[in-house]
């Protein structure tokens, strides 16, 4: 796709394949318009074929098939570090020849009202073949002390969403899902940060339940600025199996490339007594050869006593024109702080 920003950024405009992240989990091959009357306000609206359906795992080209809607965006101005206010209102609606396939209402907002307190928001309001909520997300992240902080979460999917989020082993059929997530961290003065969390999910169709017990351990800058390792280890009652698994992750930084690796093992004893030994990694690696080119490559590789999955990914991505470029890291960024 290109994009061009007009004059003092009050105006842009869009063609080609690209995601229209305000309006929910949506990707265009077309064009898209959209003003900025004041600083705060953003309105937008894009339409051509719809390049990814709901029975689709990625994008592709489906000229059957239309995808179009408007956005409404409001980011607020505050000047200080501790109130901040972000939300997304838009409205879409998807065809698939002469029928309306999915016509839906979108919603995002993060609000800020202290530096200790926030409170996120994401739902999709369906209102055709039926009305209902496809997918809620709410979180609660409070900081309780100097160095604690708590998040709660709750989450809600319909079939289509648990069809996209579920692992590449899961062998169960797509449900309609539920979950709670609570989550409690500690910051200690070095580089290091520490998390316990519990959650807990519930499938519709089966009633199955899932209960997860996770330690996670970051160390950020660990070595020096540009080293970044990360370990958790945890137990799973995971529908149909008990599961007891460990995670390792490791990065290196510099100015104008990363290199990261993870590996995960895992022990599962499922009800049928049958016992898996599933493994787990992936190299990914970004590379800017210029202000202008960037490149990242990623290679998965998952393993259990039934199968072996190999998968890869590759992304190119050029700037055009003189406007500066955010500026590029010196050093791990911690993870989980954004």
């Amino acid at each position: 796709s290109v994009r061009r920003e007009g004059a003092g950024q009050k105006s842009f405009s869009q063609a080609g394949r690209f995601p229209v992240p305000e309006a929910g989990n949506v990707h265009c091959d077309g064009a898209m318009v959209g003003v900025k009357p004041k600083p705060m306000w953003t309105a937008s609206a894009f339409g051509g074929l719809n390049a990814r359906r709901n029975d689709q795992q990625y994008v592709s080209y489906n000229p059957n098939n239309l995808g179009y809607g408007g956005m409404l965006h409001y980011q607020s101005m505050d000047r200080s570090w501790d109130s901040n206010l972000y939300s997304v209102l838009a409205l879409v609606q998807q065809t698939q020849g002469s029928d309306v396939d999915r016509r839906y209402i979108f919603s995002n907002t993060a609000y800020q009202w202290t530096a200790r307190s926030r409170i996120v928001n994401l739902m999709y309001l369906d209102l055709v073949p039926r009305t209902y909520i496809q997918t809620g997300f709410f979180e609660w992240q409070q900081r309780l002390a100097q160095l604690w902080t708590n998040r709660l979460s709750a989450l809600g999917v319909d079939v289509i969403e648990y069809t996209r989020r579920k692992g590449v082993r899961e062998k169960l059929d797509s449900s309609p899902y539920k979950e709670v997530r609570e989550a409690i961290t500690k910051d200690f003065a070095s580089p290091v940060r520490m998390t316990a969390d519990f959650a807990y999910g519930r499938r519709d169709f089966d009633k199955r339940e899932k209960h997860e017990y996770r330690l996670i351990v970051n160390f950020p800058r660990l070595i020096s600025p540009q080293w970044d390792m990360s370990l958790r280890a945890g137990y799973r009652d995971n529908f149909t199996s008990q599961d007891i698994f460990g995670r390792f992750g490791l990065g290196y930084y510099r100015r104008n490339w990363e290199l990261t690796f993870e590996s995960e093992f895992g022990v599962e004893k499922y009800d049928n007594g049958e016992t898996m030994h599933p493994v787990y990694f992936e190299v990914a690696n970004g590379f800017q050869i210029s202000q202008k080119t960037l490149i990242a490559l990623a290679v998965d590789y998952t393993q259990d006593e039934h199968v072996k999955i190999i998968s890869a990914f590759i992304k190119g991505t050029y700037r055009f024109g003189s406007h500066e470029a955010a500026p590029t890291r010196d050093g791990a960024s911690p993870r989980g702080r954004l």
